[in-house]
């Protein structure tokens, strides 16, 4: 009650949550937990307006397509050099053991 509760997505839209926060205290504690939920969730803004209106986000398509070619552009050379090492370490693998049994029989 001193500090209220919030009212977070995970409370005030969890109904078996609130009922089991109101089971843990004593009646009189559980209404007043209950209002004050309930005040939370219909509370009027008071001052007539009608809500805050957020900035309209604008994405550059050009930025967006450059840092796709550079994504695009640094896995292909990762690729590329991955299957240089790995051919690089079978053929010195096969010249170290040229003529070498790598098996028994």
């Amino acid at each position: 009650n001193k500090y209220k509760p919030s009212c977070s997505g995970f409370v005030c839209d969890n109904a078996k949550l609130r009922q089991y926060i109101a089971s843990k205290t004593s009646p009189a504690a559980a209404e007043q937990y209950n209002r004050n939920i309930r005040e939370i969730r219909e509370a009027d803004m008071g001052d007539g307006k009608k809500g805050t209106v957020m900035k309209k986000e604008e994405m550059n398509d050009a930025t967006e397509k450059k840092t796709g070619a550079v994504n695009g552009a640094a896995v292909a050379v990762a690729t590329v050099v991955a299957i240089a090492g790995i051919l690089i370490l079978i053929v010195q693998r096969r010249r170290r053991n040229n003529g070498k049994q790598t098996w028994k029989r």
